[in-house]
C-alpha cells in the first residue's frame, strides 16, 4: 500500500475519536509508525479500572494536556513492555480532571514476530483473572471483515474489547480464585473499544456496499 504524508491536529482529531487508543491515522501494517490518541474526562461517579498490557514492541507517551491528572503537560515516557494500565485524577468525580496522551508505536517488520497480551486482574491481590494473547497483526479474517478499501483496523483495539467483553460477560471468571473477592466489571464504555468494533465494522460494511454499485460507463 502505498503510503500518503499526512497530518493532523491532535485536539481537532480527539473531537471525533471514538474509543481510547484511537490511531491518528490509517496505517497500521508492518513498519508503520502508529500514533493513537487517548483521552479521559472525570465525572460523577465515573470509573476507568485497570487492566495489564504486553507489548512486544515500545509505546511512547506524549501527554498533550491535563488538568487535575497524571501525567504531566509535555511529559513524554516510554513504559516497560509489561505495565499497568490504568487512569490516575486527584479526583475522578471532578468534571473538571481530564487528560490527553498520544500513544505511539512502531510495528514491527514483516516477517518479525509482534505479540501483545491483555490481562484483567483482581483489585485485591492482583491475582489473573482472564488474560488473552494474540498477534499485533490483524488475521485474515478480522482483517477480511473489518477491512475498509486499502486500510484494516488497530488489532489493539479488536482484541481488547473481545477480551474485557467476555471478562464482563462472564461473573465467575471475575470471582478471584485466589482470595475470593467479587471483581466489578470493566467499565468498557468508558474506553470506547466496543464502539470502535462497531464503527470498523459499519467502515467495511458500507465501503463495500459502496463499491459494489459501481457501473462502468458505457464506452461511446
Amino acid at each position: 500500500m502505498r503510503k500518503h504524508p499526512m497530518k493532523v491536529n491532535v485536539y481537532d482529531f480527539m473531537r471525533t475519536a471514538n474509543s481510547a487508543l484511537a490511531p491518528m491515522f490509517p496505517y497500521q501494517e508492518p513498519g508503520s509508525i502508529v500514533p493513537c490518541v487517548t483521552a479521559f474526562r472525570g465525572a460523577q461517579d465515573r470509573t476507568f479500572g485497570a487492566f495489564q498490557h504486553f507489548n512486544t514492541v515500545d509505546e511512547v507517551m506524549i501527554n498533550f494536556g491535563s488538568h487535575g491528572a497524571a501525567p504531566r503537560p509535555g511529559m513524554v515516557a516510554v513504559g516497560a513492555q509489561l505495565h499497568q494500565v490504568s487512569i490516575r485524577m486527584t479526583d475522578p468525580n471532578d468534571e473538571n480532571a481530564c487528560q490527553l496522551n498520544v500513544i505511539t508505536q512502531r510495528q514491527a517488520e514483516a516477517g518479525e514476530d509482534q505479540h501483545e497480551r491483555v490481562t484483567f486482574f483482581c483489585v485485591k491481590c492482583q491475582a489473573s483473572l482472564v488474560e488473552r494473547a494474540y498477534q499485533a497483526q490483524p488475521s485474515e479474517d478480522v482483517r477480511n471483515r473489518f477491512a475498509a478499501g486499502e486500510t484494516g483496523p488497530l488489532g489493539t483495539l479488536i482484541e481488547s474489547a473481545r477480551t474485557a467483553e467476555e471478562y464482563n460477560a462472564d461473573a465467575d471468571a471475575r470471582k478471584c480464585p485466589q482470595c475470593g473477592h467479587v471483581n466489578e466489571a470493566f467499565p468498557l464504555d468508558n474506553w470506547g473499544w466496543s464502539k470502535y468494533v462497531e464503527s470498523s465494522l459499519t467502515a467495511a460494511d458500507t465501503y463495500r456496499s459502496f463499491t459494489s454499485a459501481y457501473t462502468p460507463a458505457e464506452k461511446k
